[in-house]
């Protein structure tokens, strides 16, 4: 069998579209179809491999500001990849804060978050496996200066389409049986929970999260090259 941690970083994080169509542009503006997961302080790409940072978002409009006039001549743009990280919540702080001293550069992000659980089918199955997953997409927030609505209009946004994008490349994907349900939940504050609320962080930074929780269950190809 192949690691889980592999598999979605390979089959899912990997495939997600990170593509946005580019309706008109002018000067530092840029009109796209869908935001997907549009961030501002974060770059995109155009088909020359010009980068952009994006200043500011509309999210009525779809548009994007950038902090440079906007050369790109194809219909095409291209978000920044979104880092992936697996481990129990220890070691994903251990081996997260390591990585940059720079925040910016570590966020957002998609935590598999270990221990995963799997259920494993007989060879009269098609299925092989069935994973209990627990996902969280996290971003940061301006600590204490924020307030709950200010996390919604900034960060969530954000985190609910890229949950949208993971889902989706989900379901594209033939080597995952289709399915239906999943949860999902709103950490306004990714830290310790107890009946006052979240508490100590869990990651050393001030972050924000929505964790999705699903059964994942995968055929027996998955062992192929799809």
């Amino acid at each position: 069998m192949i690691d889980i941690v592999d598999i979605v970083e390979d089959q899912i994080v990997n495939k997600m579209d990170n593509q946005l169509t580019v309706k008109l542009s002018a000067n530092k503006n840029v009109q796209v179809c869908d935001l997907k997961w549009s961030r501002v302080n974060k770059g995109l790409l155009d088909s020359d491999d010009n980068g952009y940072l994006i200043e500011s978002i509309n999210y009525e409009l779809n548009q994007l500001t950038l902090t440079d006039t906007f050369e790109g001549v194809d219909d095409f743009v291209y978000l920044e990849p979104t880092l992936y990280v697996h481990g129990t919540p220890k070691t994903t702080n251990i081996e997260w804060t390591k990585l940059t001293n720079n925040e910016l550069a570590k966020v957002p992000f998609i935590w598999l978050v270990e221990p995963v659980s799997e259920r494993v089918f007989g060879e009269d199955s098609s299925i092989e496996r069935e994973s209990e997953l627990r996902v969280l997409f996290c971003d940061n927030r301006d600590g204490s200066q924020w307030t709950n609505g200010d996390i919604h209009a900034e960060r969530s946004k954000t985190l609910y389409k890229m949950i949208d994008s993971f889902v989706e490349a989900i379901q594209k994907n033939p080597i995952f049986k289709r399915y239906t349900d999943f949860s999902i939940r709103n950490l306004t504050k990714l830290g310790t929970e107890n009946a006052q609320g979240f508490e100590k962080n869990v990651i050393d930074a001030e972050l924000t999260a929505i964790e999705l929780r699903l059964t994942l269950p995968i055929y027996k190809v998955s062992n192929c090259k799809c």
